[in-house]
């Protein structure tokens, strides 16, 4: 597997950063484990070597591999390296071996750290320190066992080729050193956390784990002093303690057990009984190094199986925690009934949405807060629960209210039933529904009040779906529309609706489809042409406003028509009245000026002849001194309508002031404008006004001017006419004279 050497590549890439520091080769926790494996790795030459060439006891190899699977961040390349070179110092200075040799036994000791940790680092991926029972019992077996073995076979090798001893005795003492050495020093170290120490220490147990510790220490040193099995004598204790303090708790306690152990073994504090016979000399002869590792297992065993269990009882206790509280916290309603009926618990909301304490439900049954009406439903859908033809049953009812109202709520009930299968409990969950039937009515209401202000509004009110199909009209747009909603309902906008432009005639662009491309309210400036069903017209202005559902979807639009028909009318009365003088109806003598403006603009530019006729009344002022005003009105709308019937529909009369009046020929030349000048004298001299009994005549003298190149402007034009209607007027009544 290449993750851990990819890892200890990262670790050791060359920092070539400009003006950074270099990192040394040993940290200060890399020099450290390499201090700790001579020390131990001497102590262990010195005190437990036997005549063979190799240890009894060899804890340097598992302190060493435990360190570097515990903190990844030891770079395990240059540890391996340093450890190398302090085993084979410790080798020479402990038994004054020869370096080859002592190199050769170190490389086969580093060569099983390093195995340690490849395996666990890269394949055995356990999580350290909470271990479960199955990864303990994996890790022991690696320790003890796997790890141990395949060392043996490259230490035996170096023993023997160094010492001259048999193979398979220097294979059979490596694996009993390494592997009691493993088991007794190891465990502590995969295992330790803060946590577990301070779990140890706890207040609460403090004393109880003292008391554990000074009863094994002081049954250890009976049983090494009194039994003549104390191997197996003090493994009893060590069970209790590893099922009391866990993993950690036991896997230091039988660490320092076993120490003790090999303490008075050295000092002789022992009954003497039978020893398994070991190639070692001195104070160690006949130590069971093998069956004292092996003792210590079960304790470390029980202690992964008790953590196990502790970590099930706090998810368990957690887990119970956090339905107590998830039940008393819901925002709905909670309560449980036992089979008698009795109202065993209830939380917060539930209290909350009847008013009641736990004192007043303690004293009553679930029946009691049950309507009579809905008792019998309730009783048949809790009896198909015990029955078990169904699991679950919901419903509407009614409760109680502490205050005697009754309240609308929908209750979903199941059955618990225990371990055995048999039934324990029922369990409601109760959701009010108050709030939503309020909110109903509350919503009925406010769409009651919509629609009778829509009805009452002089608008018209058109909303459609999210397509443009109608689904609502009020009065007035049934009004301006000519159609009821019953014909509408479900019609598209566009088939309803058609709009055009009243100068073009052409359709104008839909307020709908902008509103829904862009989202935002649209209205439209500008006046529109309404065709009703009927085929009459009326003007409108609209606008068109979307309608999003809480998501922010398009759900429809609402159209507003305003009908400007009135107003379209009277700005067009207002517009006839200042351009009209209001006695003859004729154009005024501004809106006339304005007409001879455009003429003259026009006319000029493309060599067409027009001509102004200037019309003055004859013996006006005696029609007003004998017949009043009223009848010099009179003459006057006469005058007017002798006019008018006189020219052209294209052409404009004016009343251009008091008696006098104005017309302008368009598309004429002198020749006609002649012939219509005197069609005029004719027709106004023919006129006769019978007012009050009395006949008044009139007369007229006109002037005509037509448009040429030598006019260069209205004023010009006009003038041009005036004065050849004041050299008519000189020279006698019914005169007409012709501007040269």
């Amino acid at each position: 597997m290449t993750g851990p050497v990819k890892a200890e590549e990262s670790v050791h890439a060359p920092d070539t950063s400009f003006g950074q520091r270099r990192p040394r080769f040993f940290s200060a926790g890399e020099l450290l484990l390499i201090a700790i494996f001579f020390l131990t790795a001497l102590t262990s030459i010195a005190v437990t070597r036997n005549a063979g060439g190799s240890s009894l006891l060899w804890p340097a190899d598992a302190i060493a591999a435990a360190a570097l699977v515990r903190w990844p961040t030891l770079r395990w390349g240059r540890v391996l390296a340093g450890l190398v070179l302090a085993g084979t110092v410790a080798n020479v200075l402990g038994a004054n071996d020869a370096p080859v040799g002592s190199l050769a036994m170190s490389a086969a000791d580093v060569l099983e750290v390093a195995l340690t940790t490849y395996l666990f680092r890269g394949y055995v991926r356990l999580p350290f320190p909470n271990i479960t029972f199955a990864g303990g019992i994996q890790l022991m077996i690696l320790l003890g066992f796997v790890v141990p073995a395949l060392g043996a076979v490259f230490g035996g090798l170096a023993v023997s080729e160094t010492f001259g001893t048999p193979w398979t005795e220097a294979a059979s003492n490596w694996f009993t050193a390494t592997s009691s050495g493993a088991i007794l020093y190891a465990p502590a170290i995969y295992l330790y956390s803060s946590k577990a120490a301070e779990r140890l220490v706890a207040p609460d147990v403090r004393a109880l784990n003292i008391g554990l510790a000074v009863g094994c220490i002081v049954i250890t040193y009976c049983a090494m002093r009194f039994s003549r099995f104390p191997l197996l004598t003090l493994s009893i204790p060590l069970l209790i303690v590893g099922f009391r303090v866990g993993a950690f708790g036991a896997a230091a306690m039988c660490e320092a057990t076993g120490f003790l152990v090999v303490f008075l073994w050295v000092l002789k504090v022992r009954a003497g009984g039978p020893a398994v016979s070991l190639a070692a000399g001195g104070a160690w002869a006949g130590m069971p190094f093998v069956v004292l590792a092996a003792i210590m297992i079960s304790p470390i065993i029980m202690g992964f199986a008790a953590d196990d269990r502790d970590r099930a009882m706090r998810a368990l206790r957690y887990n119970e925690q956090r339905f107590r509280l998830s039940l008393r916290h819901s925002p709905t309603g909670i309560v449980m009934r036992g089979l008698d009926g009795r109202i065993t618990m209830v939380n917060d909301a539930f209290l909350k949405t009847f008013g009641y304490t736990w004192d007043d439900l303690s004293l009553m049954t679930a029946h009691q807060l049950v309507h009579p009406d809905d008792q019998a439903e309730a009783n048949r859908d809790m009896q198909t629960l015990l029955d078990g033809t169904a699991n679950a049953y919901v419903a509407e009812r009614r409760y109680r209210h502490r205050n005697g109202s009754w309240v609308w709520v929908r209750v979903a009930v199941s059955l618990v039933d225990g371990d055995d299968g048999v039934p324990m409990h029922f369990i409601g969950h109760i959701e009010s529904l108050e709030a939503g039937r309020r909110a109903v009515r509350d919503l009925a209401e406010e769409r009651e009040r919509l629609k009778t202000t829509l009805r009452a509004i002089g608008e018209a009110v058109i909303t459609t779906d999210a397509v443009g199909q109608i689904t609502y009209v009020n009065a007035a747009a049934e009004n301006l529309i000519g159609q009821r909603l019953d014909a509408l309902a479900g019609r598209r906008l566009d088939e309803v609706v058609v709009l055009t432009n009243p100068q073009t005639m052409k359709a104008t662009a839909s307020v709908f489809g902008l509103c829904v491309a862009r989202g935002a309210p649209v209205r439209r400036g500008d006046r529109c042409l309404l065709h009703r069903a009927d085929g009459s017209p009326c003007y409108v202005i609209d606008t068109a406003s979307p309608v999003n559902d809480p998501d922010g979807a398009l759900s429809g639009v609402v159209v507003v028509l305003q009908d400007a028909t009135a107003v379209v009318e009277r700005e067009r009365e207002l517009s006839h009245r200042a351009a009209h003088d209001p006695l003859t109806g004729l154009t005024n003598r501004f809106e006339f000026e304005r007409r001879l403006a455009e003429c003259f603009e026009r006319y000029r530019h493309i060599d067409r002849t027009a001509s102004l006729l200037l019309i003055d009344l004859d013996r006006f002022k005696a029609v007003n001194d004998t017949g009043g005003h009223a009848a010099g009105d009179e003459v006057l709308r006469r005058v007017a309508q002798t006019l008018t019937a006189i020219v052209r529909e294209s052409d404009t009369v004016s009343r251009f002031g008091g008696d006098e009046f104005a017309l302008l020929i368009t598309h004429s030349d002198p020749a006609r404008a002649e012939l219509v000048g005197a069609k005029v004298l004719r027709a106004v001299s023919e006129l006769s006004v019978d007012w009050n009994g009395a006949s008044h005549t009139v007369g007229a003298s006109i002037g005509i001017a037509s448009l040429s190149t030598r006019i260069s402007a209205v004023s010009e034009w006009i003038a041009t006419a005036d004065r050849a209607c004041y050299e008519a007027k000189r020279a006698g009544r019914g005169q007409m004279r012709i501007a040269a």
